[in-house]
């Protein structure tokens, strides 16, 4: 199955490069009395968070990359896992790369952080 992005196709990750975890949508205080007290931003309490790495990148793909997911800072956009699964999502915090030279020319090594809008 072809990842997309909001729509763009996105180049296909790194072996191991896509990886998908539930975590705690919320934030734990504790109580004047002492209890701990669990503040979910979510029916419940978990948002899936996936995680893309994508290595030997060029710059056309570091572009492509890059621009899918600052659309998608603030704004839930439909992420097409390599699953099929479609899930609405934004991106936490702008694609981050790192260049190589090598004797071909310069690639990229590229992460991405996506987060769930809606949990199911």
């Amino acid at each position: 199955m072809t990842l997309s992005l909001g729509g763009t196709t996105l180049p296909q990750v790194a072996k191991d490069g896509f990886t998908g975890s539930r975590e705690l949508a919320g934030r734990y205080e504790t109580a004047e009395d002492g209890t701990l007290v669990f503040f979910s931003t979510t029916t419940t309490g978990r948002r899936r968070v996936y995680r893309l790495e994508w290595k030997g990148m060029t710059a056309a793909q570091l572009t492509t990359i890059d621009t899918a997911c600052n659309a998608a800072i603030g704004v839930g956009k439909s992420l097409v896992t390599p699953a099929g699964e479609t899930v609405t999502v934004m991106c936490t915090e702008p694609a981050k790369w790192s260049a190589e030279k090598l004797a071909g020319g310069v690639y990229y090594h590229i992460t991405a952080t996506l987060s769930e809008v809606t949990p199911a």
